[in-house]
C-alpha cells in the first residue's frame, strides 16, 4: 500500500489531463485579482498560469490568480498563503495544485482549490476571526478528482494517488466531504467534460455531503466510488516526515 502513494512517473499524462480541464473553463469563470503569495519555496516550484504554453521557476514573494497551477519536483515543498484570511496550503514533492476560485462578496467569499495528484497540507485555523468569518460563510473548498471537501477553520490534509485515490485525514476542527461528479473527472481522460451539475468544469458543486470527518479520523475514497471514514494512529501518523514539518510550520 505505501507503495501507492509514490510519484508514479505518469507526470505528462497528469499535465496533459488538467491541462484539458483547465482550457475548457470560460474565461469569464477566472477571476484576475490577486488571492494569495508564495511564502515559502524548496527545491523546484514551478508556475503555469491560465493562457500560458509551460511552465515557469516561481520566485518567493510571488502572488497568484485563480487559474494558476502549481507543480513541484522531487524534494521540493511550496507554501501558499491566502491574502484574504491568512490561511496557508503547502505542497509536498511531486504535487499538482491548481488555485479555481477566489470570489465572492464579503460576506459570502469561497475559496477552492484542486490537487490533481500528491499531497497538500491546509491550515485555516489562522483564520482572523473565524467566528465572525464563520458566520459570514466564508468557505474554502478542497477538491481531487475523486472528492471534494469543504471546510471553515480547520487543520487537515488530502493525499491523492496516482488513480485517483484520495485520503483525507483532519488533525483539528471538522471537514465535509462529498463525491465530485463521476462525469467531471475521468481518471486517465484527457479532455474532461462539464458536467451538467455545475457553471464551468472547474467550479464543482455538490448537492449533498456524504460524511462529516472530525479530528483524528479520516476518509479514503477510491476510485470505484467507496468511501471507508475510520479512526488513524495519531501517534503513527505523527513520525511521518510531511506531518512533523507542517506540524513545526503551524506552530
Amino acid at each position: 500500500m505505501a507503495s501507492k502513494w509514490v510519484w508514479a512517473g505518469s507526470r505528462a499524462i497528469l499535465l496533459w489531463s488538467l491541462a484539458g480541464w483547465m482550457a475548457a473553463q470560460p474565461p469569464s469563470s477566472v477571476a484576475q485579482e490577486t488571492k494569495a503569495r508564495l511564502t515559502l519555496s524548496v527545491g523546484q516550484v514551478t508556475v503555469k498560469g491560465a493562457g500560458q504554453a509551460s511552465y515557469t521557476p516561481t520566485v518567493l514573494g510571488q502572488t497568484f490568480n485563480p487559474g494558476d497551477m502549481i507543480l513541484t519536483g522531487a524534494e521540493s515543498r511550496a507554501e501558499i498563503t491566502l491574502l484574504e484570511d491568512q490561511g496557508v496550503i503547502r505542497i509536498a514533492e511531486h504535487s499538482l495544485l491548481a488555485l479555481v476560485r477566489s470570489g465572492g462578496t464579503d460576506s459570502t467569499r469561497r475559496t477552492e482549490a484542486h490537487l490533481t495528484s500528491g499531497r497538500v497540507w491546509i491550515n485555516l485555523k489562522a483564520l482572523k476571526h473565524i467566528k465572525r468569518l464563520q458566520e459570514q460563510k466564508r468557505d474554502f473548498h478542497l477538491s481531487s478528482p475523486m472528492v471534494i471537501s469543504g471546510v471553515r477553520g480547520t487543520i487537515y490534509r488530502m493525499d491523492v494517488a496516482p488513480d485517483s485515490t484520495s485520503l483525507v485525514r483532519v488533525y483539528e476542527g471538522q471537514v465535509q466531504v462529498g463525491w465530485v461528479p463521476q462525469q467531471a473527472f475521468i481518471p486517465g481522460q484527457t479532455v474532461l467534460q462539464a458536467p451538467t451539475e455545475v457553471a464551468g468544469p472547474q467550479e464543482i458543486t455538490v448537492t449533498e455531503w456524504i460524511e462529516s470527518i472530525r479530528a483524528g479520523q479520516q476518509a479514503l475514497l477510491t476510485p470505484d466510488r467507496k468511501v471507508a471514514v475510520s479512526p488513524f494512529d495519531t501517534t503513527k501518523d505523527a513520525q511521518d516526515k510531511w506531518v512533523k514539518w507542517n506540524r513545526a510550520r503551524d506552530k
